[in-house]
């Protein structure tokens, strides 16, 4: 796999972290923050949903007075 040097280090945070315990909660989860930047990562380099476009239904004016026009993506 790619990028083992990452996993490698996220199953360590996950090692630590877990330890001797048998349940974990959410509050839990934040505090690894390695694992979840590299989640993010992925995320962000391979999107769950791909290419979710929004178009402008209408001319949409904006407070500095600049428009987006209708049609726009």
């Amino acid at each position: 796999p790619g990028h083992q040097e990452h996993q490698d280090k996220c199953r360590e945070e996950i090692q630590q972290f877990w330890g001797d315990r048998q349940n974990i909660t959410w509050e839990d989860l934040s505090k690894l923050e390695y694992t979840f930047m590299c989640v993010k990562e992925s995320m962000r380099l391979y999107p769950p949903v791909p290419n979710v476009s929004r178009c402008a239904e209408k001319d949409i004016t904006l407070p500095d007075g600049r428009v987006i026009p209708k049609g726009v993506r």
